[in-house]
């Protein structure tokens, strides 16, 4: 099995963008499809602490592929690729997912299609 991983940014719990998301619902499914090697949850993954929690995660050189469901995947891609570019993880191995607008139905679907495209 690839070890894809599912991180999810929930803004200190009070993200307006996962108003229509239930959290708990959609790890529990993702977990359920068996297609990630593990699914995490970080309050603030764009602050000092989550950037050292995204080196830990890549460190080990194990992981293939990191989605990441968060804000907004322009802020995303700005911050956290520059903290894989440090450790040498290839950039197109990051998968962003938006949950701006979108439901937890909406969110389950776009990771789960990815998941399987990779796996």
């Amino acid at each position: 099995m690839k070890k894809n991983i599912v991180v999810f940014c929930v803004c200190q719990g009070d993200c307006p963008f996962y108003k229509k998301v239930n959290l708990y619902e959609l790890v529990r499914k993702i977990r359920k499809t068996n297609l990630a090697y593990f699914v995490t949850i970080n309050l603030k993954l764009c602050e000092k602490d989550g950037l050292n929690y995204l080196e830990t995660l890549i460190k080990s050189k194990d992981i293939n592929n990191i989605i990441i469901s968060a804000c907004n995947a322009e802020n995303q891609s700005e911050k956290f690729i520059k903290t894989f570019k440090k450790f040498a993880f290839i950039e197109t191995s990051f998968h962003p997912i938006e949950v701006q607008g979108k439901d937890t139905a909406k969110v389950y679907n776009e990771i789960k299609a990815i998941l399987k495209k990779l796996s």
